[in-house]
């Protein structure tokens, strides 16, 4: 990792139709390996078997990845290998799986503030944190218009980020969404 920092990147760009289907490059697919490795440990089912996965690590056939950065397994193993190389992961093969633990994971994972991260709590900079502040500033004759204004026994969401998060998540699990489709969901639209 730099001295510039870090930035975050909602999974579900992997997914967005937005993109086209399309070779992964070498640095999409890197990203791709830190989006999807486990931020608190949890079970995976991997072919026949159950992997056990800490907090970094993924468990993925070298084949489905090679089908989902659309590029050839030879390539995928080659690439697996450099970045083992680097010291940027550790490989264990499995009948079923490569177990591929990221190096430095909490680093990629905001640094110091990885506590957040497993508690999935988004971090805010002080700068983000000041223009928000000026955001509800700039907003708040427009919110209070929008409050009177509004048909008796509407809600009122004075923090509308936070509610949607807070009531639209377990709102969409209730409905059969998985938590992360959920998640993911909610982050596209905010």
């Amino acid at each position: 990792m730099s001295e510039r920092g870090v930035f975050a990147v909602d999974r579900g760009v992997f997914d967005h139709p937005v993109f086209a289907a399309e070779p992964y490059t070498e640095l999409q697919a890197w990203i791709w390996i830190v989006g999807f490795a486990a931020w608190r440990e949890k079970k995976v089912r991997v072919g026949r078997t159950t992997v056990n996965l800490k907090r970094g690590q993924l468990a993925f056939a070298t084949r489905f990845l090679a089908t989902k950065w659309t590029w050839s397994h030879s390539r995928v193993v080659r690439f697996l290998k450099r970045l083992k190389t680097e010291t940027m992961v550790t490989l264990e093969t499995t009948r079923d799986a490569t177990l591929i633990t990221v190096c430095k994971y909490d680093e990629y994972q905001f640094g110091e503030n990885a506590a957040e991260t497993q508690n999935e709590t988004p971090s805010e900079t002080l700068t983000i944190r000041s223009r928000n502040k000026e955001e509800e500033n700039n907003n708040s004759t427009t919110n209070s218009e929008a409050i009177a204004s509004a048909p008796a026994g509407t809600p009122v969401y004075r923090h509308s980020r936070q509610e949607l998060w807070g009531e639209g998540v377990p709102i969409l699990i209730s409905l059969g969404v998985a938590e992360k489709q959920a998640r993911s969901m909610i982050g596209y639209w905010l």
